[in-house]
């Protein structure tokens, strides 16, 4: 019994985290400017899932660890403090920490988008339509945009 409970445990937190992932990589496509994020306060929200986030405290200038309820939360509120201080610390646009986004259709086009891991802007193939925010026609687009280094 104690076995079956461990395993539908492990289940449960291998299955809400991905969706908190998925959740987070489709509010990093939708978001947009970065100004007011990082300086409004994190919120914690109402619900009880304690889950260790970070937040840009814009009074202290760094990224600082927070226990989110995992609900209800803001946009000051980041999975790991690397993508916090990628976007507070060099004021990149949200949408710069999504992933490359091949897209539905069926062309071949070569595009730009910002690895938020290398912090440079890096070619991939799109299919031409309906990729997110962080696909560029140009490196220097992607550069200028998402404050690439090179």
């Amino acid at each position: 019994m104690k076995l079956c409970l461990v395993v539908f445990l492990t289940f449960l937190v291998g299955a809400l985290t991905y969706r908190r992932r998925n959740i987070a990589e489709r509010a990093l496509i939708a978001g947009g400017g970065t100004k007011d994020i990082c300086r409004i306060r994190p919120k914690v929200g109402p619900c009880k899932a304690a889950v260790k986030r970070w937040y840009y405290s814009n009074a202290e200038k760094q990224c600082k660890p927070f226990i989110y309820g995992g609900c209800d939360g803001n946009k000051n509120n980041f999975i790991s403090r690397q993508d916090c201080q990628l976007i507070c610390r060099t004021n990149r646009p949200m949408f710069c920490l999504a992933s490359a986004e091949y897209g539905p259709c069926n062309g071949r086009v070569r595009r730009w988008f910002f690895n938020r891991k290398s912090k440079r802007c890096e070619i991939f193939l799109s299919s031409g339509c309906k990729a997110n925010r962080n696909y560029f026609l140009s490196r220097s687009t992607c550069s200028s945009t998402c404050k690439a280094e090179y």
